[in-house]
């Protein structure tokens, strides 16, 4: 297990784990020269009962300060008492993390870093001016990573964008349900039940989130939003409507309303009014919008979706390891996923939250494709027992923060037949006619048309099953999709999952499925799972 780990990520550690005598952490920052810090110095703002005694006997204020690319060193305390802990896997341009600034003993500081959304705007100046105190006043200071997250200045960025790609609709404000969309412009996880749930943003850019009562401190303890309110139940009485439309018309929301869809779904025995009959407002639909600007990917998400590749492959590695004829496909899921899971947590545990409502970490599995199964491309899982011959198809990924990959491979039992060498021949192909294909310019037709071509110039549309991949990021199917029918251009910052596949019903199905990042001159494939047959060969 060890070895895996450290094969696919040489600096997973805990730096709270290792003695200092033993480990030095490499230290960056943007605007600070490197230094180095011993591992036992490292305070996390966010395990406040395990800071280390023998550095700070008491720890008064901690302030949050967000780095961005053009920092001023002036921002940031002297080399002496600043240093970046680099505990993660080196990163790429883009990876923003937090700084934490932490006072010793008998020093105020002043308070504590924003509390709520309307706090953190008019808070960032006197941050970067309390850095520069603390290190003018001689404070035994550390900057050290505290999150991985997409930043609260990012989701307002995105609030912003999506305002200007509206303003010409002359909207009064925009109404989310979609979990994934609140997600992504406000940065609020939550399990979509028959209680309503709705982000709210005014055209002046003020943000409102209205939640039953039992999400309350939850939404509350998120600095993104203005103003939170809730109802008590649903339904309710009050009906849990009524705090939607009391917080429209505090928002000023009339006339026109842009919408991801017209009301609450009716999801899970939720009934319930329209949006534009509680309002009395024209509601626009706005899907398009937000699904055009969720397709390109910032620097941030891109390096989310990296971390989630890399835990994606460790479980994916585990699940060939112990796959073997006679034991069946639970509990080599189970263990496989467990133990990446259990590895990932012991590396990024600190900054790590999967921020999803389905998974809660690397996973890898079947979902019963085996056998002849596997030419079911949707098939479920049936605590199916492996047998020498068998073809798989398997599937990996990990949330982060919400943000996935897609890692899936044709493996098989014993030695291949000449007819399943054939298959995962063509099958691997004709990926790699996808991949030449996808390139910023390219519209996403081109790219299953060029798949198609394939099948066609070999004669094996018959084994045809499905388009040749899709978007993903926060769900796992995104648009724009890899079909004939979409014909959006493809751009730099997109990230797609490209799976073309045959499927013979009486051999079984051949897919590999790989996540690639649209690059200004062609794609970087992200997963970097083995591809060949020989090895993805498991001994009968």
């Amino acid at each position: 297990m060890e070895g895996l780990v450290q094969e696919d990520r040489e600096s997973c550690r805990r730096v709270d784990r290792v003695p200092a005598t033993q480990e030095r952490a490499s230290a960056r920052a943007r605007a600070v020269p490197q230094v180095e810090v011993g591992a036992a110095d490292v305070v996390r703002d966010d395990t406040p009962r395990r800071k280390p005694e023998a550095i700070l006997e008491r720890v008064l204020e901690c302030a949050l300060v967000p780095v961005a690319p053009d920092v001023d060193a002036s921002d940031v305390p002297s080399r002496e008492r600043a240093a970046v802990v680099d505990g993660l896997h080196e990163r790429r341009s883009g990876d923003v993390p937090e700084l934490a600034v932490v006072g010793k003993r008998g020093v105020r500081m002043g308070g504590p870093g924003p509390r709520r959304a309307g706090d953190h705007a008019k808070s960032q100046e006197s941050l970067h001016a309390l850095v520069r105190v603390a290190a003018d006043q001689g404070l035994v200071s550390l900057v050290v990573v505290t999150s991985i997250a997409i930043s609260p200045e990012e989701h307002r960025t995105r609030c912003d964008a999506l305002l200007e790609r509206l303003r010409d609709e002359n909207l009064s404000g925009v109404v989310l349900f979609d979990p994934y969309y609140v997600l992504y412009y406000a940065g609020f996880a939550f399990a979509p039940t028959e209680r309503p749930i709705a982000f709210v943003l005014a055209a002046d850019g003020t943000r409102a989130l209205v939640v039953p009562r039992l999400e309350v401190e939850h939404a509350e303890s998120k600095a993104m939003f203005d103003r939170v309110e809730h109802y008590l139940e649903y339904p309710g009485d009050p009906r849990s409507e009524d705090a939607l439309e009391k917080t429209l018309s505090a928002l000023g929301l009339t006339g026109k309303i842009g919408a991801d869809q017209d009301g609450y779904p009716w999801i899970l025995g939720y009934r319930g009014p329209t949006l534009s009959e509680l309002s009395g407002a024209a509601v626009v639909r706005i899907a398009e919008e937000i699904e055009e600007q969720m397709a390109v990917k910032s620097a941030a998400e891109i390096a989310l979706i990296r971390e989630s590749v890399r835990w994606g492959n460790l479980a994916h590695r585990l699940l060939q390891r112990y796959t073997r004829p006679g034991v069946t496909e639970t509990e080599v899921e189970q263990r496989a996923s467990n133990e990446a899971t259990f590895a990932m947590l012991d590396a990024i545990g600190e900054v790590y939250r999967a921020q999803s409502f389905l998974s809660r970490g690397a996973h890898a599995g079947y979902r019963g494709q085996i056998g002849r199964n596997s030419a079911i491309p949707h098939a479920l899982a049936g605590n199916i027992v492996f047998e020498a011959g068998d073809v798989l198809v398997t599937g990996a990924s990990a949330p982060v923060w919400g943000y996935l990959s897609e890692l899936e491979r044709t493996m098989v039992i014993g030695e291949p037949t000449p007819e399943q060498e054939r298959m995962f021949g063509h099958m691997k192909a004709v990926q790699e006619v996808a991949f030449d294909a996808i390139g910023p310019g390219a519209r996403c037709s081109d790219v299953d048309m060029a798949v198609r071509g394939y099948f066609a110039q070999h004669d094996l549309f018959a084994y045809w099953r499905h388009h040749t991949g899709h978007a993903i990021g926060l769900r796992y199917h995104e648009g724009p999709f890899l079909d004939s029918g979409d014909h959006t251009e493809i751009r730099p910052g997109m990230v797609f999952t490209v799976e073309p596949g045959l499927y013979a019903p009486e051999l079984g199905g051949f897919r590999h499925s790989d996540t690639v990042l649209v690059t200004d001159d062609g794609i970087e494939i992200l997963t970097y799972y083995p591809r060949d047959l020989a090895s993805l060969i498991i001994p009968a």
